[in-house]
């Protein structure tokens, strides 16, 4: 591997430990909204309009859930780990 090939490969990894980072952040920011505003209890499926129609709330809550599971598997360690390259 040539050093420009190297180089760009170690940006390209830092940069998606990055986007994982920041959607980790954005979902945490999310759920908070959600629980803040009591959304399992308030939304109702009418409530899906434009881009959203079509779903339902109970996909909504399952779709919170398991990201939260994905992220319920990261170790304090794992998380050091890829802070460790963050951009």
């Amino acid at each position: 591997m040539i050093q420009a090939q190297a180089s760009d490969l170690i940006t390209e990894v830092r940069q998606s430990a990055t986007t994982l980072v920041e959607a980790f952040n954005q979902y945490r920011a999310a759920v908070a909204a959600y629980e803040g505003q009591n959304a399992a209890s308030e939304l109702r499926d009418d409530q899906f309009i434009g881009a959203n129609e079509g779903l339902t709330t109970q996909e909504l809550a399952t779709g919170l859930a398991t990201m939260g599971t994905i992220l319920a598997g990261l170790t304090p360690k794992n998380s050091n780990d890829l802070y460790t390259i963050v951009l």
